[in-house]
C-alpha cells in the first residue's frame, strides 16, 4: 500500500486530505459535535432578525 510518506512533496495536499477524510474517520465522535455545532450555528444565524 501507499503511504504518506511515500508521495513526495504536495504536503498542501496531504493536509487538505487528511482533515477532509482522514482525521473524520479517526475521531468520529469529534466531528459530530462539530458537525451539529455548525449546524446550529446556521441555524441561529438564518433565523436572527435585522
Amino acid at each position: 500500500g501507499v503511504r504518506w510518506d511515500d508521495v513526495a512533496g504536495l504536503t498542501e495536499a496531504k493536509r487538505l486530505l487528511e482533515e477532509a477524510v482522514v482525521l473524520p474517520l479517526w475521531m468520529p465522535e469529534y466531528f459530530q459535535v462539530l458537525s451539529f455545532k455548525q449546524a446550529l450555528n446556521m441555524q441561529m444565524h438564518l433565523n436572527r432578525t435585522e
